[in-house]
């Protein structure tokens, strides 16, 4: 959906105060793929994430993400 391949969530390392780590990427196809990431202390807000992304195929607003694409092997 919108190019939109995956969405995962984690712990982040030991160096963030946040409990959670959300993780989405993009392919468009071409082999352009981009990886965002956002860490999130409130897990009502990942949990409404996974459920607007499976129930409602609605990707994340991820204009406040980091993109992490260089992270990407």
């Amino acid at each position: 959906m919108n190019n939109n391949t995956f969405i995962q969530v984690g712990a982040p390392e030991a160096n963030t105060q946040f409990k959670f780590t959300l993780e989405t990427g993009f392919d468009d196809g071409k082999g352009n793929r981009k990886m965002y990431r956002c860490y999130i202390e409130n897990q009502q807000v990942i949990i409404q994430y996974v459920i607007d992304y499976w129930e409602r195929q609605q990707v994340p607003d991820i204009s406040f993400w980091e993109d992490v694409t260089h992270e990407m092997g």
